[in-house]
């Protein structure tokens, strides 16, 4: 049996069940309307610098075919041909193997036509030994790095692109090189022989190449 003194909170009860019900219908409708509007996606970005992703200006430089036959009369070591060229890359080593040697300082990752040779969790140290000079049109080079190109390009890129067919139906090339030291010792000398067909038939382009290649042992300078 109801009490007098309960029927207040009774009410207060009934009062407030109402009250949340058309609220929430409010609340229902509201968002159903057609003054709904949808937010737009929350990107917060931190640079040192304002840029925009995909727009970020970085030096390039192109080495044509021309600038590396120039450097393979001198040497036909892809370091040292690079560090003549690029004057951030460090020295060639002379060894079939680019341990050590760095560009502006840093590690660079070197690409044939965009493939990476090698990544961070597994650097054979020989990245720029992939592919012969002679099978490159040219090398497409960006200094510095980027969170963008990442797979530890640190340095830079250094990109080899490989060469185009000759145009014409059939074209040949043969190429040969000695290499020896000052005092012409038998085990520092060295050669390189090469070859190369190319053509188009119809909408097909072929090019095919090899090389031959013996190096000799590699001598500093001697002092007295």
């Amino acid at each position: 049996m109801k009490t007098p003194e309960s029927r207040p909170l009774l009410l207060a009860l009934a009062i407030a069940a109402v009250h949340g019900s058309a609220l929430a219908q409010s609340s229902s409708n509201t968002q159903s309307g057609d003054n709904a509007k949808a937010l737009p996606d929350l990107v917060i970005t931190a640079t040192r610098n304002k840029s925009t992703a995909g727009e970020t200006p970085q030096k390039t430089t192109i080495i044509t075919r021309e600038q590396i036959e120039q450097q393979q009369a001198i040497s036909n070591d892809p370091g040292q041909v690079l560090s003549n060229l690029i004057p951030s890359y460090s020295p060639g080593r002379q060894k079939l193997s680019n341990a050590g040697e760095t560009f502006r300082g840093r590690s660079p990752l070197f690409l044939v036509d965009g493939v990476p040779q090698s990544n961070p969790l597994r650097d054979s140290a020989r990245d720029r030994y992939t592919i012969d000079l002679d099978m490159v049109e040219r090398i497409e080079v960006i200094h510095g790095a980027s969170a963008e190109h990442g797979l530890g390009a640190t340095g830079g890129i250094i990109n080899f692109v490989t060469r185009r067919p000759d145009s014409g139906e059939v074209s040949q090339s043969v190429s040969a090189s000695v290499t020896s030291d000052d005092n012409v010792d038998s085990d520092g000398q060295g050669y390189k022989v090469g070859y190369r067909i190319s053509g188009q038939q119809g909408r097909w382009d072929y090019l095919l190449g090899g090389n031959i290649q013996e190096r000799g042992v590699f001598y500093d300078a001697r002092t007295a």
